[in-house]
């Protein structure tokens, strides 16, 4: 009978210590993965992941990607545009997507300044131009950069925000905005949030 008790304490004892350190090795394992370099770490081989492993037969073949690559700038370099490149330079190729009965077309880029003034144009001109191309497609979509400090939020984009609730753990109190000129803003639809 005393050897069953004893048994039975040895065992009790062995199960707390390994309940109790089961639960030291989660906290630690969890306060360990909360850390911003784990999470930045964890996010970068995601990224890698979907790099090496792409998988064209789930691609959506409704998408289409522009980019503003090194050719690209290199090319208008040696015909006289330097970067940036006029404003009225997107609003031909809205116009053109327009025409080819795109239903969207999303800037991952920002246009928070003016344009520059050129010999041939002035800025007013250019950002007039691409804000008109805006209007005529209605679902046009650009890009802004939420800011950690406060800045001016317009009232068309204040207007349309909402409070967010719960928890995310990548999340960031962002007090401000930064959208794109005025000009432009009004002519869009919409604006996205960008990395910037």
């Amino acid at each position: 009978m005393i050897n069953k008790k004893t048994d039975i304490n040895k065992l009790i004892k062995k199960w707390n210590f390994l309940l109790f350190t089961a639960v030291v090795l989660t906290l630690l394992v969890y306060a360990f993965c909360s850390t911003p370099f784990m999470q930045e770490t964890q996010l970068k081989l995601l990224d890698n992941f979907f790099r090496l492993d792409p998988t064209p037969a789930k691609a959506d073949t409704n998408i289409v990607l522009i980019a503003i690559d090194d050719y690209s700038l290199d090319f208008f370099n040696e015909n006289g545009i330097s970067w940036p490149w006029p404003r009225s330079f997107y609003g031909f190729a809205m116009d053109y997507f327009t025409n080819a009965g795109v239903r969207s077309v999303i800037f991952d880029m920002q246009f928070y300044e003016p344009d520059i003034d050129r010999e041939e144009t002035y800025a007013w001109e250019t950002d007039a131009a691409f804000a008109e191309a805006l209007k005529r497609n209605s679902n046009t979509f650009l890009g802004s950069q939420l800011l950690i400090d406060t800045t001016f939020v317009h009232n068309k984009i204040a207007i349309s925000s909402c409070d967010v609730s719960g928890e995310y753990p990548y999340s960031h109190i962002f007090k401000g905005i930064r959208a794109p000129i005025d000009t432009l803003l009004k002519a869009n639809k919409a604006i996205g949030v960008i990395n910037a």
